[in-house]
């Protein structure tokens, strides 16, 4: 026993120095207000398309694959809704639509490179005295002028008043109108919260606070916002995801530095959203350094994040502004958000600008990302309370090689789906040296997103034999079993076909290893590397787990150990 946890956690180190795990959410935020933008930089259709083609090969180059797209400012947007302005800055003149399709084009180029996309919408926030009047000649005006009863001035800018019920069903049926035209992969709210404390809201307190604490009945005014918008959309598309950006800190902690919070200054219980499971994705804007308790705060959202894909929001915008921050801030954040993986799951940057930008400490920062952190490729993260699938592996894996040039061409056969239905979506392809192809070492993949039932790639060397297998992806992000093994080398072509893997099936309360070899233990191991199950059979029982992510390593009479990440 004690040699077995010796060598896990040998491994664990190993795995530590890839520090990259299989499913992580790399995102960052395209920003298209025209007072932070990132994109469009022209008015002219071909300038727009060449320079978002720009921003997307570099993010693909870098392994992103989540890019939360900005289609709505300040009370304008991004896409032909009938109920807000078109953006002026897009053709030059408020309120013109593009020639073009803006928002179905970023979906599709988003898409060739295999990135989710989401709208990233603002609610609440309508623009400044002046930014409104420039749609005051406009076929449709601004929200200020159409709808003066649902708007607030507080200081220098306008509002729409959260405390309106009316707000609410202006809101939705806009939104709406968002996600019926567009297969968006998700809508992140951004600004979802009051403005300020002094925010001057009395009449509509008077009106609808029926004696509340004015602080409750804000928040509850925001919650049954994000309510009714996650109801409606899950009603339309159920597979949309919905997330938000919220302040970073949620509630200040007794004892630490006091920060701006969600909770008591701006009335913003995004924690609440996430426990009555009314968000998918929670993107804290965590835009600060240990000074005020980065880790620490990341710790609450974690505690609070009800099974929810928690990603980090990060500023390496701060790597270039008055604050001056080195690189090594932002990419040590990298490194404590995944220390904690998969309570969270990911970063999200603010903004593209700052990722893909032209300053020396921003290119410095994008190489380190592209050939460090993010230097093998990432699934999307499932979400399991939806519902676990578990997808059926391809089939009749054959493959031929050409010892001209060293390629070797896989073909399989699509499987069935699973006893759900669930479609697939795509498949990955796995390399080993040796049989016991172990998926969860991202060096091994060779294929990342296969959308075809072949796969061709070049032997590394010669005189070497290699085992290849393939997986299948479904639409949840699950993936399958291996499919069964092919050994090859340059020299002699197809050496082995049918060579089964070792599975492991998780069915209700019990693992079970399926391997035609004998084994002599199965150890189920914490992601700290505590021992939590043992068995010396093919099978135990694992009720008692909580659920979450494991570490199965199960050794063989040979000596040999395969090691499986097991989700629960």
């Amino acid at each position: 026993m004690k040699k077995i946890i010796l060598l896990f956690l040998s491994l664990l180190a190993a795995a530590m120095l890839i520090a990259q795990p299989k499913q992580e959410i790399r995102a960052v935020w395209l920003a298209t207000n025209p007072y932070a933008l990132d994109w469009p930089k022209s008015v002219v259709e071909r300038s727009q398309k060449d320079q978002l083609i720009t921003i997307l090969d570099k993010l693909e180059a870098a392994n992103f694959n989540t890019v939360i797209f900005q289609v709505q400012s300040y009370g304008d947007v991004l896409w032909d809704s009938g109920i807000q302005p078109w953006c002026y800055h897009l053709t030059g003149t408020p309120g013109k639509a593009p020639a073009y399709d803006m928002c179905q084009y970023v979906i599709d180029e988003c898409h060739k490179r295999n990135m989710e996309v989401h709208a990233w919408v603002v609610p609440y926030r309508v623009g400044s005295l002046t930014y409104v009047t420039k749609y005051d000649n406009c076929d449709l005006p601004h929200v200020t002028k159409v709808h003066p009863e649902l708007c607030i001035q507080f200081g220098n800018d306008w509002y729409l008043d959260p405390g309106l019920p009316k707000v609410r069903e202006y809101l939705l049926n806009l939104y709406e109108t968002l996600i019926k035209k567009y297969d968006f992969d998700g809508l992140n709210l951004d600004y979802t919260r009051y403005p300020s404390k002094t925010f001057n809201d009395a009449v509509s307190y008077a009106e609808y606070g029926n004696g509340k604490n004015k602080s409750d009945w804000r928040r509850e005014n925001i919650n049954q916002f994000v309510y009714e918008l996650y109801d409606m959309v899950k009603s339309i598309k159920p597979e949309m995801k919905i997330g938000s950006a919220p302040i970073g800190t949620y509630k200040n902690i007794s004892g630490l530095r006091v920060n701006a919070e969600g909770y008591g200054d701006y009335f913003q219980d995004a924690c609440d959203w996430a426990k009555k499971g009314k968000q998918d994705l929670l993107i804290p804007q965590m835009y600060w350094n240990e000074t005020y308790n980065y880790s620490k705060h990341m710790v609450t959202w974690m505690d609070n994040r009800n099974d929810r894909q928690l990603v980090i929001g990060l500023a390496p915008y701060k790597i270039v502004d008055e604050s001056k921050w080195d690189v090594s801030v932002v990419t040590d954040q990298i490194e404590k958000a995944r220390k904690n993986n998969p309570e969270t799951c990911g970063v999200c940057f603010f903004k593209i600008e700052d990722v893909t930008g032209n300053p020396l400490k921003i290119r410095n920062f994008y190489n380190q990302l592209k050939d460090n952190y993010f230097k093998y490729p990432a699934h999307i993260p499932v979400m399991p309370y939806h519902g676990i699938t578990k997808p059926n592996a391809p089939v009749g894996l054959s493959a031929s090689v050409n010892d001209n040039n060293r390629e070797c061409t896989l073909t399989w056969n699509i499987p069935s789906l699973d006893n759900k239905g669930t479609p697939i979506r795509y498949y990955s392809v796995y390399m080993s040296e040796n049989s016991d192809i172990d998926i969860n070492d991202v060096t091994k993949q060779i294929g990342h997103i296969v959308k075809d039932n072949t796969f061709t790639c070049t032997l590394p060397e010669v005189n070497k034999d290699y085992y290849l297998a393939v997986t299948t992806f479904d639409r949840g992000y699950y993936e399958s079993d291996l499919s069964d093994i092919v050994k090859v080398s340059a020299v002699s072509g197809i050496i082995e076909t049918g060579i089964k893997p070792v599975k492991f099936i998780l069915a209700g309360d019990w693992l079970k290893v399926e391997t035609e070899q004998k084994i002599t233990s199965v150890g189920v191991y914490a992601l700290s590397g505590v021992l939590v199950a043992y068995s010396a059979s093919y099978e135990m029982n694992v009720a008692n787990l909580p659920h979450g992510a494991y570490i199965v390593m199960v050794t063989m009479e040979n000596g040999k150990v395969v090691k499986h990440k097991m989700i629960r």
